[in-house]
C-alpha cells in the first residue's frame, strides 16, 4: 500500500553483516525516527526510534519488506495517521533491540474525544467518550519467527513465520487481507464501526476483521519499480444469525429465516460448520505512484446440519500518490449472499458498498493533514433502511508527537424512516506510547 511512503522525521542506511541470522551479508538495513504517533503501526517502542527494517534502502518508501522480519500482510504495509487503531503487525520489524537481544514490544494506544452525535434517544447528543483502548504486544524471538497480538480484548493474535525469503505462514485468530483496511474499512465513507450504529442497524463488517485460521503470503516481485504479494487464507468465516433479516415476515416474529451475521467471526465462540471459509487478496503496487489491489472471499454461513448457504464477496482498491504529500484512495467491493427460498422473499440478495479518501499533508515538516471522504454502503439491495449510507466528512489533524489532536465532521446524506442522527462532529485526541 501507498500510504507507508509518507515522508518521516529521518532515514539512514547501515550496511548488514553475516551476523544478522537469515538475512545475508550484502543487504542494507534501513533505520527511520518517528514519533509515536507517526510510528503507529510501524512499531516505536520508546518513541524517540520506531524500528531496524531490515530491507532494500527503497524499503522505507513503502515498497514493501521482502524480509524474514516483515510480516506479510498487504493491509499492513502502509501507514497512515492514527484515526482509527494501529494496524496490525508487520508495516516493518516491530520490535526493540536491548543489551541481552530481542525484547517484545509493548504498544498503548487510546483516544479521548468530546463528540456530538444523536446517535440514541436514551443517550446524550454531546458528550466525552473512547473508543479506543488497545494495549498491543509483537515478539521476534528469530529472524524469522514473530507474535503479534492484542492483549486486553484478543482481537487478533497470530504467529507469523517466514518459510522462505519470499513465502510467509501466519496462523492464529489472524488478519484478513481484504482492500486496504488499516485496520477498520471505510466503505460508506467513515470508518465503519458499530460505534456508529443506531436502531436496528446491522454491521457492514467487523470492526475488526480477523478470524481463526491459517494464511499464507507469496511475495512475487519487491523492487523500487514494482512491488506485489499475493495472499491465500483458510478460516472459520462468519455464522449465521437466524431472524436478523431486515425484510419484513422474515425476522423471528415470521419465518425466521436463516441470516448471516457480519459482526464478528467465529474468534473464540467456537466454529457453526464444517465448512471453512477461503479467501485470496493480489496487491501491486508500481513506481511508488499506483497501486492495485483484488480481493476475494467464499464462505459457508448456516449452521451444521442444515442445508449450506453461502456467500461470496469480491473487492478492488486503488491507490494514487501524485505527489510525495498527496495521497487518494479508492475502493469497491460487492457481495452476493444466498438464501432459503422457502423462507426468504428471494433465493439471494446482494450489498455493497464503495469509499473515496482525498489526503493531504503540508505544514512544517508535514505534520498537518487533511482528510476529505466520501462513500456510500447497502447492506441488503431488497429493503431500503437504517443500515444504508451514503457519507461526506473530513478530518484535520496535526503530529505533536506522542499525541494528535484531530477534529473531524460527516454528514449522511441518505435519508430513511428510522434513522435519527445524520451528523457527527468529535474533537479527538490519540495518544500512542
Amino acid at each position: 500500500s501507498l500510504a507507508g511512503s509518507w515522508p518521516v522525521a529521518g532515514v539512514s542506511s547501515v550496511s548488514l553483516g553475516s551476523s544478522v541470522s537469515g538475512i545475508g551479508s550484502s543487504l542494507t538495513a534501513t533505520l527511520v525516527w518517528l514519533s509515536p504517533v507517526e510510528a503507529v503501526g510501524i512499531g516505536s517502542f520508546s518513541g524517540s526510534v520506531s524500528s531496524w527494517a531490515a530491507c532494500p534502502p527503497v524499503s522505507a518508501l513503502g515498497t514493501g519488506c521482502m524480509t524474514q522480519l516483515a510480516v506479510a500482510n498487504s493491509r499492513t504495509a502502509r501507514k497512515q495517521e492514527p484515526i482509527t487503531p494501529p494496524a496490525p503487525p508487520g508495516k516493518d520489524l516491530m520490535l526493540k533491540r536491548g543489551n541481552g537481544g530481542i525484547l517484545p514490544n509493548f504498544k498503548f494506544y487510546y483516544d479521548f474525544m468530546l463528540k456530538s452525535w444523536k446517535g440514541s434517544s436514551s443517550e446524550s447528543d454531546f458528550t466525552f467518550d473512547s473508543y479506543h483502548q488497545r494495549l498491543m504486544v509483537e515478539f521476534t524471538p528469530t529472524p524469522d519467527l514473530m507474535f503479534g497480538g492484542e492483549i486486553l480484548d484478543k482481537k487478533y493474535f497470530e504467529t507469523d513465520y517466514m518459510l522462505t525469503s519470499r513465502l510467509q505462514v501466519r496462523w492464529g485468530r489472524i488478519w484478513i487481507p481484504f482492500d486496504d483496511m488499516s485496520p477498520h474499512n471505510t466503505f460508506g465513507g467513515r470508518i465503519n464501526t458499530s460505534e456508529f450504529r443506531q436502531g436496528n442497524e446491522t454491521a457492514f463488517l467487523p470492526d475488526i476483521w480477523a478470524d481463526l485460521g491459517i494464511g499464507f503470503k507469496l511475495t512475487l516481485a519487491d523492487s523500487s519499480a514494482v512491488s506485489s504479494e499475493l495472499h491465500f487464507y483458510v478460516v472459520n468465516g462468519f455464522q449465521e444469525a437466524r431472524g436478523r433479516s431486515p425484510v419484513q415476515g422474515e425476522d423471528s416474529t415470521g419465518t425466521n429465516a436463516a441470516y448471516p451475521s457480519f459482526d464478528g467471526t467465529s474468534g473464540g465462540a467456537g466454529d457453526n460448520n464444517n465448512d471453512k471459509a477461503i479467501g485470496a487478496r493480489w496487491h501491486g503496487l508500481f513506481g511508488r505512484r499506483f497501486g492495485l489491489g483484488a480481493s476475494v472471499y467464499r464462505d459457508v454461513y448456516t449452521n451444521k446440519g442444515e442445508e449450506s448457504r453461502g456467500l461470496l464477496i469480491l473487492g478492488t482498491d486503488l491507490q494514487l500518490r501524485p505527489t510525495n504529500t498527496t495521497e487518494i484512495r479508492l475502493g469497491y467491493t460487492t457481495m452476493r449472499v444466498s438464501l432459503d427460498p422457502t423462507a426468504s422473499s428471494k433465493d439471494s440478495y446482494m450489498r455493497g458498498g464503495t469509499y473515496a479518501e482525498l489526503g493531504q499533508k503540508f505544514g512544517t515538516d508535514n505534520r498537518w493533514k487533511f482528510l476529505l471522504r466520501a462513500g456510500s454502503s447497502q447492506n441488503d439491495n431488497r429493503v431500503v433502511d437504517v443500515s444504508d449510507k451514503t457519507i461526506v466528512g473530513f478530518t484535520l489533524l496535526k503530529n505533536f508527537g506522542s499525541v494528535e489532536p484531530q477534529l473531524t465532521y460527516f454528514r449522511d446524506l441518505h435519508q430513511v424512516p428510522g434513522k435519527i442522527a445524520y451528523n457527527y462532529g468529535e474533537f479527538r485526541i490519540v495518544t500512542v506510547f
